[in-house]
């Protein structure tokens, strides 16, 4: 059988416990790449990911003084730190579809990566030509002694 793929994955960040983080569905485009014996999944989110921002950085929630609610309103502020070495472990699960060439007709397929590092990057442009995405960068990582990266499942 020959399979083509055409539609971008949804994908689900999961924490080391198993916790789901977050979901990755508004994605204008996702790859997994190989390059110089490192694997990596970048996407590019169509939608700043508030959820995946808090779980890549230090995040602090900042409640306005009595002033502050008179000048500006009951606003909470959220503060993001990023530092330039923070890798944070995680796990991935992309779902998608493939379709079958052969039938046309589409199969789901499952990529698991049990062993990530999020690359705290912080990526935020703005273009009035078209809605700005915002870049994720996942380093996959082996999960055993033989050094498997990834299960691919239809």
């Amino acid at each position: 059988m020959k399979f083509c793929n055409f539609k971008v994955s949804e994908i689900n960040v999961l924490d080391e416990k198993d916790r789901l983080v977050t979901v990755l569905n508004t994605l204008e485009s996702d790859e997994i790449y190989h390059h110089e014996h490192n694997y990596y999944v970048v996407c590019q989110d169509a939608l700043l990911d508030l959820n995946l921002m808090g779980f890549i950085s230090k995040h602090e929630v900042e409640l306005p003084t009595d002033l502050e609610k008179i000048l500006y309103g009951n606003k909470t502020q959220n503060r993001f730190t990023f530092g330039a070495n923070y890798n944070i472990p995680c796990k991935l699960v992309l779902k998608g579809n493939i379709r079958d060439i052969k039938t046309e007709k589409d199969i789901e397929y499952t990529i698991y990566f049990p062993k990530v590092n999020i690359k705290s990057n912080f990526s935020f442009n703005a273009n009035f030509k078209k809605q700005s995405t915002f870049e994720k960068v996942f380093e996959c990582i082996p999960y055993n002694e033989k050094g498997d990266i990834l299960q691919f499942i239809i």
